[in-house]
């Protein structure tokens, strides 16, 4: 979530708990203090700060409901349904499991990744690597796709999980050193 998100969130909030406070103190008063509180209503200045406060508040609901329809198709986690109960996946979990199994590999580093559930059935991870030295980018291509594959079904208990490595020759000079 972003920090404007964040902050419109928390304010959102803070108006929701003050009008609560606002409303459960003119409700537990005695009716005399209530008519006292709502006879400020017939001044106008009153009414227009009122009415200020819930164009506000309108304005903010409707800035919510807009961000929550947009992203509801969002798929930031994914919920990966078993006899055994239900797991919800975040994204920085599937890019996770693949940069560790990369890792596994000397000389290899991942540098992109784009790992996505497909209908609660299928696991698909495109990924590209920088290889440093010189390797035989065949069977270092199989080794990775099988690990990175091998973890992704670890981790969400799908049994079909595609990867693509793109693999690319990197520089010496921009190899990691580790002293």
């Amino acid at each position: 979530m972003g920090g404007f998100k964040k902050f419109l969130w928390s304010l959102m909030t803070i108006v929701l708990i003050i009008i609560a406070a606002i409303l459960g103190t003119v409700s537990l008063v005695d009716d005399g203090i209530r008519h006292d509180l709502l006879s400020y209503l017939e001044i106008q200045n009153y009414r227009y700060v009122l009415l200020g406060v819930a164009i506000a508040i309108l304005i903010f609901a409707i800035i919510l409901l807009i961000d929550i329809i947009a992203n509801q198709n969002d798929k930031r986690e994914y919920l990966v349904e078993d006899n055994n109960g239900d797991i919800f996946i975040t994204r920085n979990s599937l890019d996770a499991a693949v940069n560790s199994s990369v890792k596994k590999f000397a000389g290899a580093e991942l540098t992109d990744s784009k790992v996505k559930i497909i209908k609660g059935e299928t696991v698909e991870a495109n990924i590209k690597c920088d290889i440093f030295g010189d390797r035989d980018f065949e069977d270092l291509g199989r080794k990775i796709q099988a690990e990175v594959e091998m973890g992704l079904k670890m981790l969400t208990g799908i049994e079909n999980a595609n990867a693509h490595v793109q693999l690319n020759k990197a520089e010496k000079s921009q190899e990691r050193e580790i002293r």
